[in-house]
């Protein structure tokens, strides 16, 4: 099995400990080897100044056929590596700070990427006010911030699946024995689906 990048959210200081890196073990019993992306701790300012950097680290290293596993800013970083060429074949979003109609764009390797979200998460409208209110733009043109992890995703497009969430923004992760099995095989379905 290919790589899986483990890529966690923004004002985490311990690098994913408490949250992405819990799901490590499951991903690892389902065959994937777990590359950690620990970008250090982002606050506000610095999501929107060092992202970019990320994004081009997740360029230069991503192979095609490597999976991604990310938590709420990390799927936007996600989402920007896959809008600028990374070749995943698959991923799993876990409450996506991410706008609620992101697609993929056509061309690309992506088999298909499981968006776990809920109601109940309050956090990702807070990445929607960010993009709604903060001044300047990326220069990719746009925020890609939003509300998927609590809306899910509203395009309907067919590489991505939905999947209801734990409660609130990170709880699955404080529930690891019932999550981490879940999010593992809806990468591995991910993985199999149809181009």
């Amino acid at each position: 099995m290919n790589n899986c990048y483990e890529i966690h959210g923004f004002n985490v200081s311990d690098g994913g400990q408490d949250t992405t890196d819990r799901a490590s073990p499951y991903l690892q019993a389902a065959g994937f080897e777990v590359v950690d992306v620990d970008y250090g701790h982002f606050g506000l300012v610095d999501v929107r100044e060092r992202t970019e950097a990320v994004v081009n680290h997740l360029l230069l290293t991503v192979n095609p056929g490597d999976t991604f596993f990310a938590h709420s800013h990390g799927c936007a970083i996600a989402a920007l590596a896959i809008e600028c060429g990374a070749p995943f074949s698959a991923g799993v979003m876990v409450h996506p700070a991410l706008r609620s109609w992101w697609t993929p764009p056509k061309g690309l390797p992506l088999r298909q990427i499981a968006v776990f979200s809920r109601l109940t998460d309050y956090a990702t409208w807070g990445a929607f006010l960010l993009r709604m209110f903060s001044p300047g733009r990326f220069k990719w043109g746009r925020h890609i911030w939003g509300a998927m992890g609590s809306t899910g995703p509203l395009s309907n497009h067919p590489k991505l699946k939905s999947h209801k969430g734990a409660h609130g923004h990170s709880g699955g992760f404080s529930n690891i024995e019932e999550w981490g099995p879940i999010w593992a095989n809806a990468l591995l379905e991910a993985c199999r689906a149809k181009h």
